[in-house]
């Protein structure tokens, strides 16, 4: 492995496309955090999927990164926004515990060699918001803060602004929301409501909310969500484990006294929860409440995560179908997770898809 004080990987003009454009997804671009000399240090690596190898990319991080940042990729650029002070005294304004940080930085895929640059600061400090983007804008939302509940920034805006968006009524600014996935065939933003378990849509046309359920089914503590075909998937843990369970046998989803996956299903065409199976021969076991969701293209899903047990990166591949009572089967690629040696001991990953 190359030395990754500086550049990781070999100088290029330009670098690969950082937003999937096709429908076959190779690569994972991955943020992990490590405490090294004292202070939080972010490095970056791309895991390919196909032949199983991972890889150093882009460059370190500068100091003034964040712990509890969110990463998002946008328009072949990579952005990691907000975030809040550790303990290791390299907060800018002094501070040195739980202070959160407006700030934004970024890299430039079409300028490699500048490697990260500091960008317009949000409106309002946040550690963990959720962020997507769409059409060259960035929404960044909910996360640790005091004040409005979400804003997005256009990047081909010569002003750079960040730009308020309202909570939908009777929620209000405080509320938390995750997980946040975007429904770009529909031109919208799906957004979960913690503080009332509520599915929203928001419209980013119009700037418009729409409620899509109440009482949206409990799904808890799960920070990333797909869309497949017509069907939202996410993960949902058991009360406060801090884990999701993947059975020794196959059970229906929806029935709460058995053992079950803690995979998720939702049809938005008939705004419904779908039973789920988790199908028996393949991957049982578990995974960490911080694994993050992926999709990899067609009908399959990637789960990711960080062992802080043995130092590696984890991961399971599977494919989710529907039979023709709408149940949705999940079929595992292999028996056992995929494991790689990787430099971080600090449980904070994020994950970006890079075209294949």
């Amino acid at each position: 492995m190359m030395d990754r004080s500086n550049s990781v990987s070999p100088p290029a003009k330009k670098q690969k496309n950082l937003v999937p454009c096709s429908s076959r997804v190779r690569d994972v671009l991955i943020r992990a955090s490590n405490w090294e000399d004292g202070e939080f240090v972010f490095d970056w690596y791309i895991l390919n999927l196909e032949d199983g190898t991972i890889r150093s990319t882009l460059m370190r991080m500068p100091p003034e990164a964040r712990g509890s940042s969110t990463a998002v990729a946008c328009s072949n650029q990579i952005y990691v926004l907000g975030g809040v002070c550790s303990r290791d005294g390299t907060c800018p304004d002094g501070e040195s515990y739980h202070h959160f940080h407006d700030s934004v930085l970024y890299f430039d895929g079409n300028d490699p060699e500048k490697g990260w640059s500091p960008g317009k600061l949000m409106s309002l400090a946040r550690a963990r918001p959720s962020a997507v983007s769409f059409d060259s804008k960035i929404y960044a939302f909910g996360g640790y803060r005091e004040g409005p509940l979400a804003e997005y920034l256009d990047i081909n805006d010569p002003e750079k602004r960040w730009y308020p968006v309202l909570a939908p009524s009777p929620l209000f600014d405080g509320d938390m929301s995750y997980p946040v996935v975007l429904d770009s065939a529909r031109r919208r933003i799906l957004v979960h409501f913690m503080s009332n378990d509520s599915l929203y849509a928001y419209y980013v046309d119009d700037n418009r909310w729409c409620l899509l359920k109440k009482d949206f089914g409990g799904w808890t503590r799960s920070m990333s969500a797909v869309i497949v075909g017509n069907v939202l998937y996410t993960l949902s843990t058991y009360g406060e484990l801090d884990f999701f369970f993947f059975p020794e046998h196959d059970k229906r989803s929806l029935t709460a006294d058995e053992p079950t996956s803690s995979l998720r299903a939702y049809d938005l065409g008939e705004n419904k929860a779908l039973p789920t199976r988790w199908l028996s021969g393949g991957f049982k076991g578990y995974a960490p409440v911080t694994s993050d969701l992926v999709h990899i293209g067609s009908n399959n899903l990637c789960l990711v995560w960080l062992s802080g047990v043995h130092n590696t990166l984890e991961y399971i591949k599977f494919s989710v179908t529907r039979d023709s009572s709408g149940e949705v089967h999940a079929t595992s690629e292999s028996e056992s997770e995929a494991r790689f040696p990787i430099k971080a001991n600090v449980f904070q990953i994020s994950l970006l898809l890079i075209q294949g």
